[in-house]
């Protein structure tokens, strides 16, 4: 139960019980390609798991956003994923201020404490007997603002539009840096590239490593990270 928490909470949001909102299409490649309004209304998403050594091999380009270098850790177990999906909001909606809102970030993590300790910056607890908690850095950048930090953070963003033709066109890019755990975890990071699309929609698509310190059942793994892709398309047609 604890693990699945966690891993729910590497992406854009957990916002719903769980349920079936749309079609949702797994891809045999890891990085398969993005056709833009092409995707229809369904998720696609690759997923794998296993020794940081295997995934590097089959995914050479994804150490390239490894900013904590997490891939590094010996005997972790590493998750890999990529999600793509189109949301009914308009660009505008995904601007420096609604990523890093307070209120914003803790309907994303409704069953977890989340409290903003500076601008971009929040402790996550999870609800645990030993209180698991680990920090959350929350990074954008745009034609308008940008909040990267340091070096790391901007090689790996730029290194993330080139994974997909269609980000080099994408108006602003988020990142988020998951570290300093207490246990579960080496760490994580989750990068994601918003591209304008006609009527007011915008393609969401997401990358997300993650470094976990304790074997988990990559099914089961599998099926969580599924059911929070579908809670995450939802949340965003949703919210007002």
């Amino acid at each position: 139960m604890i693990i699945k928490r966690f891993i729910l909470t590497l992406s854009l949001s957990t916002l719903f019980s769980t349920a079936t909102y749309a079609e949702v299409v797994k891809q045999k490649q890891l990085n398969f390609p993005v056709s833009g309004e092409g995707m229809g209304k369904s998720i696609h998403y690759s997923f794998a798991q296993g020794s940081a050594q295997d995934l590097k091999k089959n995914f050479p380009e994804i150490a390239r956003i490894d900013s904590l270098g997490v891939l590094k850790q010996r005997e972790s177990n590493v998750v890999v994923a990529k999600t793509v999906f189109i949301v009914n909001k308009p660009i505008g909606f995904f601007d420096h201020e609604n990523l890093v809102n307070e209120d914003l970030i803790k309907k994303q993590f409704s069953d977890l404490k989340v409290k903003k300790t500076g601008p971009h910056s929040f402790k996550v607890e999870v609800p645990a007997k030993d209180k698991i908690s680990y920090e959350m850095n929350v990074y954008s950048d745009s034609d308008d603002v940008s909040t990267l930090p340091h070096f790391k953070v901007t090689e790996a963003i730029t290194a993330s539009r080139k994974l997909d033709v269609i980000s080099l066109s994408a108006s602003s890019v988020s990142f988020r840096e998951m570290s300093k755990f207490t246990s579960l975890a080496w760490g994580g990071v989750v990068v994601s590239a918003y591209i304008p699309l006609k009527e007011s929609k915008t393609l969401i698509i997401s990358y997300y490593l993650t470094s976990l310190k304790n074997k988990v059942d990559a099914k089961s793994n599998e099926k969580n990270m599924v059911q929070e892709f579908e809670q995450a398309q939802k949340a965003f047609n949703n919210f007002e």
